[in-house]
């Protein structure tokens, strides 16, 4: 009888966590996605973080029967579509491309910025990395990272150096650059990445940090003097470019990278399906190989690896634009 009881006890027990296994997804049980998932982009059409997004788009499209529509949201370095996502419903209808410069960089630029990215946000996903490159025009005749640092050293004050615009990731991964060579090096900010190509093209200006992508074909041409690479490890982009690390600054470690995000609050099984089902498209052969022909290295890591990415990121950057004194209104 004892025997009896126990072997109903654990029936019952069985058939209890089959019952609590099918709460447990929500997000399917309710057919998510049921409409259209607006993918926030916070940058224009055609830059890299909305290439990447379309070429997730279509794949979790066919991969969940959804309908992923990238939107284009930009401005104000990105913050502007970020803070539009941070304020959406949360209903995993709305997710944001979530990249360095408006989750790690802006909080720390921006007084008023209007969201927090650790508060307001619900991080989902890496997708994408991409180091940037020390590159110089030829004409300085800079052949090293090492060449640089000596004459910014023998006359401080004298090169100049071009960004994006003042509080870019291309401005604030100098002004780490500078604070661990120990030079002064002189700012000029564009008006977006286009323009100060063309200034460190012309002559204008001698050295920048730029994304590989961004650089890659001036630096294949000749056009560019590719000194190092921002990352801790060399890129498969451009393999026989040193990391600045390597090249006399040990530990130098500054990457670019973008990610996908949701306003918090959205509920954590649609959370978990999205992670899966992006880590999954990122794995694919067929999107890894569109993304690494942009130059970029597919990423994808879980949830909670990802949000102590960004707290680490965080940190570090509010230390170089405190150090740096850039302050943006």
């Amino acid at each position: 009888m004892f025997i009896r009881l126990r072997k109903l006890a654990a029936v019952a027990a069985l058939s209890g966590l089959a019952a609590l296994a099918l709460l447990c997804v929500p997000a399917r049980a309710a057919g998510y996605p049921s409409k259209p998932v607006r993918v926030i982009v916070p940058f224009a059409p055609g830059q890299a973080s909305d290439l990447v997004a379309r070429v997730l788009a279509e794949k979790l499209n066919k991969a969940t029967g959804g309908n992923f529509v990238v939107e284009n949201r930009p401005g104000a370095g990105g913050t502007l579509g970020v803070a539009m996502a941070a304020k959406a419903p949360p209903d995993g209808y709305t997710l944001v491309v979530a990249t360095i410069g408006p989750l790690s960089q802006a909080p720390y630029l921006y007084p008023n910025l209007g969201y927090s990215p650790v508060k307001d946000l619900a991080p989902i996903t890496d997708l994408a990395l991409t180091p940037t490159v020390l590159v110089a025009n030829p004409a300085a005749g800079y052949r090293s990272m090492q060449d640089l640092i000596a004459k910014a050293k023998a006359a401080p004050g004298t090169i100049n150096f071009a960004s994006a615009g003042a509080g870019s990731n291309q401005h604030i991964t100098m002004e780490l650059f500078k604070s661990r060579a120990g030079i002064d090096l002189v700012h000029i900010p564009y008006k977006g990445g286009a323009e100060s190509a063309s200034a460190l093209l012309a002559g204008t200006v001698t050295v920048m940090f730029d994304a590989i992508p961004a650089v890659l074909a001036n630096v294949k041409s000749g056009k560019y003097t590719a000194l190092a690479i921002s990352s801790a490890q060399r890129s498969p982009f451009l393999p026989e470019v040193p990391t600045v690390a390597e090249s006399g600054l040990p530990g130098f470690d500054a990457v670019g990278w973008m990610g996908l995000a949701a306003p918090a609050g959205t509920p954590a099984p649609v959370l978990d399906y999205l992670n899966e089902k992006v880590r999954a498209a990122l794995e694919d052969p067929e999107v890894s190989a569109q993304l690494k022909a942009m130059a970029f290295i597919p990423d994808g890591m879980s949830r909670a690896h990802f949000a102590e990415m960004i707290r680490s990121e965080n940190a570090k950057w509010r230390k170089v634009i405190h150090d740096a004194g850039i302050h943006l209104q």
